[in-house]
């Protein structure tokens, strides 16, 4: 139960009490809290007493939440408009940034099996680099380095300037 609903329900109880058998009470007595209590008029302070001691249990967001909730929601904006609408639609009702990275990391990149497959079928792909006949030297240079990017990807430490030059040489070489 939000704030709001407690305070609505205890202004509606407050005003059937003004005009309920208990207004009788209170306009014997005096105002509420003036000395002369009835009864009835303690009734009416003890629900009031409930609902505040509810109340106070009822946590105020920190500043830090606050701050936490913008840099989600910032995240998670900057997640749903770098996706395609198909993709989208896998993380449409998370409801926080992490969920929908966590997600997609398992949408696009899977389990370990899958990503250890892929990384072997562009490591078999990198040790049968050949130039293509008819290919310039620029482009074959192209391929070479959108393959070792992947392999980069997928996780391999051993892909550096040595290794792109090695292929190089092996690539003129074989044609």
């Amino acid at each position: 139960m939000t704030l709001e609903d407690l305070l609505r329900r205890e202004l509606t109880a407050e005003r059937a009490d003004a005009t309920g058998p208990r207004a009788r009470c209170w306009r014997r007595a005096g105002r509420p809290g003036q000395g002369g209590d009835t009864p009835c008029s303690s009734t009416a302070s003890s629900d009031t007493r409930r609902v505040l001691l509810r109340l106070r249990h009822v946590r105020r967001p920190q500043r830090r939440d606050v701050v936490d909730d913008q840099l989600n929601a910032t995240a998670i904006n900057m997640i749903h408009m770098a996706v395609t609408p198909k993709d989208r639609a896998h993380i449409r009702s998370l409801k926080t940034a992490k969920e929908a990275w966590d997600k997609l990391d398992k949408l696009f990149l899977g389990n370990a099996s899958i990503q250890s497959s892929r990384f072997d079928e562009v490591n078999n792909m990198a040790d049968n680099f050949v130039m293509i006949e008819g290919e310039t030297p620029e482009e074959m240079y192209r391929r070479l380095i959108a393959l070792a990017v992947q392999m980069q990807d997928l996780g391999a430490t051993f892909v550096d300037d040595h290794w792109i030059k090695r292929k190089l040489l092996v690539g003129k070489q074989l044609w």
